[in-house]
């Protein structure tokens, strides 16, 4: 095995040690809650880039990004934030 696959391998196993736990206890933050909040204005045909309401930050991403965090949003908030951590290791 190669160094460099070793070090995925070795920074995959600590996400699953030490990041998606924390994740399970906290659930969403306030990135993933404005990546959310752009997925409902995206599918319900809203603009993406409206204002958060006091929740969340602006949504500075496009409006395709949106659409493919829609997925998530059909999860319940820790497993939207463990999906979403996920996704990222791999």
């Amino acid at each position: 095995m190669t160094p460099y696959r070793r070090q995925i391998w070795a920074l995959t196993l600590l996400c699953w040690l030490f990041v998606v736990p924390m994740l399970w206890k906290t659930g969403t933050n306030v990135v993933t809650q404005t990546y959310e909040r752009a997925a409902h204005h995206f599918w319900a045909g809203g603009n993406v880039y409206a204002a958060p309401n006091g929740r969340g930050d602006w949504y500075k991403y496009s409006p395709l990004f949106a659409a493919g965090y829609g997925v998530f949003t059909l999860l319940h908030d820790r497993a939207q934030a463990l999906a979403w951590a996920l996704a990222g290791i791999f």
